[in-house]
């Protein structure tokens, strides 16, 4: 997000970014609170994404981890955030428009591939650390977790026809949108659920 907020700066726009967390990282805060942007915090309390009348105001972002909450709960954020009144953008650079059974059937297939691939890009990565290295290449187990959740978080990404099952009842006053995202050549890159007082 700190990268996303140079990117929209550049234009001259004024903003401002509020990192948050249900657990904040003392950690976490010590780094923002110590890195000199003064445009860039980290909200010290605990914010849980199913009451945001209690965050900060602003356009709330949730950038590639609405496939992580159950359905209770991603239903509860949508909920809270019309109910609330709260700007909201969900965005996630996947989509789920595979049957799980070819899923399941390809499954080693895919394993195999982004576990090649993370042994190409850790070289890339910055900064670069020896732990990095030790489990990528000696052990390596950073290769197996990324190709499980590369894999896993497919199938667990929320379809358009999921996402209108857990939207709250219509309101005047609220607006969703649910659109494919692009890049800026235009090719498909994932999805994003846009929610805002009318």
């Amino acid at each position: 997000m700190p990268e996303v907020l140079e990117k929209l700066k550049i234009d001259g726009t004024d903003l401002r970014l509020w990192l948050s967390d249900l657990h904040p990282s003392p950690q976490v805060i010590r780094k923002f609170e110590e890195g000199g942007n003064e445009d860039i915090k980290y909200w010290p309390e605990s914010i849980n994404a199913t009451d945001l009348g209690k965050a900060p105001d602003g356009l709330k972002t949730m950038v590639n981890c609405f496939h992580h909450m159950p359905p209770k709960v991603a239903k509860n954020i949508l909920r809270s955030a019309q109910e609330n009144a709260q700007s909201l953008i969900i965005f996630e650079i996947a989509e789920n428009k595979i049957p799980t059974l070819i899923w399941w059937l390809f499954l080693p297939i895919s394993m195999v591939i982004l576990f090649v691939m993370s042994l190409f890009m850790t070289p890339f990565v910055r900064p670069l650390t020896p732990a990095q290295l030790f489990w990528t290449y000696i052990i390596p187990v950073i290769p197996i977790i990324y190709a499980w959740d590369g894999q896993a978080s497919l199938v667990r990404t929320y379809t358009f026809d999921d996402i209108e099952s857990m939207l709250p009842d219509h309101l005047e006053t609220y607006v969703w949108k649910m659109e494919s995202a692009q890049k800026a050549d235009g090719k498909k890159l994932g999805y994003y659920i846009l929610g805002m007082p009318a």
